[in-house]
């Protein structure tokens, strides 16, 4: 029964990245737009979805690009809809009571059991954090003692400063504590945080970030707030998983491009290697670091976009979701290289052309189940 539980609880997180994002994204502003098209717009440029009768706040709904979408389970709704506000990202805290939402604009605390929201932190509407939006999913919980807090990458849309936000969670509400500032590093005009991870280290207690914008892996002090390390990473990093005493970063651009890697282009700061036919990412990496100084170790091909990066409890493996590929591949950490490649695409034959796009990865309790969320398919 415990392990159907919590495997009920991995649906639930990735049934939130999947339902929740598309549901709000398909409901900005829909009557708006109908509107104006209906007054204005000159009739060659009118489409059938622009009358069609799928309200946005009845199912099934229609999609920006032309799909009907009837989502499994239950839709939790929240937010003021005249914004263009996604749910990114969630999370479970350690004890699996609460779970952390993130979106666009803010941070939601909700009760996994009776799927009511407890607190929701609306960035717009706090004075020291009006310009903030959290980044694509930087998300994660610490617990030092009796103490809980969730921590959020962020940047400040007024002048591209990045942040990691710590918030207390009481139970009740959620209340600002720090903030980890992250400076730009040219030629990237924000450093762009984004996955998050925390290690018990010596007695200390660790945070660790990637900035998608900087190509970088930074290592923070949590008692003091200081940072203790910056170090490269392959090409527009995004996520990342400790296991044993190495991370494992998965780098949606690829390895750093050399002097004779052709042809590159922007990424959109720096370049990388391309595909001339699709001028897409050539090639994705996993770079892996030492847990204490950051070194590198080694860098690891796998599929294109590498995005998700989850590893299992006893640190054996390391599973990465490519996006651009339709597959997971799975690491071995002993040797550090891919032991297998497992297809995710619906269509394996004669629909090449479809895109699948897994895009987030959970694991059952007892590590013999893998959950992957196809964006694309809106599916698990």
């Amino acid at each position: 029964m415990k392990s159907d539980s919590l495997e009920q609880k991995s649906l639930i997180i990735l049934s939130i990245l999947i339902v929740s994002g598309l549901y709000l994204l398909s409901s900005c502003k829909t009557s708006q737009y109908v509107s104006k098209s209906q007054n204005s717009a000159p009739a060659r440029y009118r489409m059938g979805y622009d009358d069609s009768t799928l309200a946005k706040n009845t199912l099934p709904l229609l999609m920006p690009y032309n799909k009907i979408i009837n989502p499994a389970g239950k839709v939790i709704r929240y937010g003021d809809p005249d914004l263009e506000n996604h749910a990114l990202n969630c999370t479970f805290d350690p004890k699996q009571k609460y779970l952390a939402v993130i979106d666009r604009y803010g941070l939601a605390m909700i009760n996994p059991n009776s799927n009511a929201i407890i607190d929701r932190l609306d960035y717009t509407h706090q004075k020291k954090l009006k310009s903030y939006e959290n980044t694509f999913s930087g998300l994660t919980w610490y617990q030092r003692n009796d103490s809980s807090f969730v921590l959020s990458s962020v940047v400040d849309s007024r002048n591209s400063h990045s942040y990691v936000l710590m918030f207390y969670w009481d139970g009740k509400h959620l209340k600002l504590t720090h903030k980890f500032r992250l400076p730009a590093q040219s030629p990237a005009p924000v450093a762009l945080p984004n996955a998050l991870a925390v290690s018990h280290e010596g007695g200390r207690d660790y945070l660790f970030v990637v900035c998608n914008g900087n190509n970088t892996l930074v290592k923070f002090n949590l008692q003091t707030g200081k940072k203790v390390w910056s170090k490269p990473t392959g090409m527009v990093p995004y996520g990342l998983t400790i296991a044993g005493h190495k991370i494992y970063v998965s780098n949606w651009g690829g390895a750093r491009p050399t002097k004779a890697s052709t042809p590159t282009a922007g990424a959109p700061w720096g370049a990388i290697q391309v595909d001339t036919t699709t001028g897409a990412a050539s090639s994705g990496t996993v770079s892996v670091l030492n847990l204490e100084n950051g070194n590198q170790i080694t860098e690891i091909p796998v599929g294109l976009h590498p995005n998700d990066i989850i590893s299992n409890k006893t640190g054996t493996r390391v599973y990465v979701a490519n996006g651009n590929s339709g597959t997971v591949s799975v690491i071995n950490t002993n040797t550090d290289q891919v032991a297998h490649t497992i297809p995710v695409k619906l269509f394996q034959k004669g629909q090449s052309f479809y895109g699948d796009t897994p895009n987030a990865l959970a694991l059952s309790d007892d590590g013999q189940t893998l959950y992957v969320a196809n964006g694309m398919d809106d599916a698990i």
